[in-house]
C-alpha cells in the first residue's frame, strides 16, 4: 500500500488533473481528493499571509473557501515542493487562475522565484 501512495504524487506531477478539494489549509493550500487519494497540493507562484501570523491570513483562507472547496478544479502541476506537495496551478470554471484572483483581491502576491514566469 505505501507504494501506491508514494506513486500517485509522481503521476500527479506529470500532467494536468483534476480534483475534487476536500479541504482548504489556508490561502495557497488545500487537498484534492483523486482516485480515492488524498492530495496535498500548494498554489504556485503564489504567496498567502498564513492563518495564524498575519492579519489577511484569515481572509485569504475564506476566499480560497469560497472558490475551490467541495469542487473540482483543474491543476496543471509544476512539481513537487520541498515538503512533497504538489505545487500546481488552479484552474477555477471559465478559466480563471486562482493564483491571479487572490492577488487581485490582495490577498496573495506573485513570487517570482518560484514563479519566474509569472501567472
Amino acid at each position: 500500500m505505501a507504494l501506491v501512495l508514494l506513486a500517485l504524487p509522481l503521476v500527479a506531477w506529470a500532467e494536468e488533473w483534476r480534483g475534487l478539494v476536500v479541504r482548504v489549509k489556508d490561502g495557497d493550500t488545500f487537498v484534492v481528493q483523486r482516485r480515492g487519494c488524498l492530495i496535498t497540493v500548494r498554489l504556485w507562484g503564489v504567496d498567502c499571509p498564513e492563518l495564524r501570523d498575519k492579519p489577511r491570513g484569515p481572509a485569504a483562507a475564506e476566499l480560497t473557501r469560497q472558490l475551490i472547496l467541495g469542487k473540482r478544479v483543474r491543476l496543471v502541476p509544476h512539481g513537487p515542493d520541498k515538503y512533497g506537495r504538489t505545487v500546481a496551478e488552479v484552474l477555477l470554471p471559465r478559466k480563471q487562475n486562482l493564483g491571479a484572483v487572490l492577488i487581485r483581491a490582495g490577498l496573495g502576491i506573485w513570487t517570482p522565484r518560484y514563479a519566474p514566469l509569472g501567472i
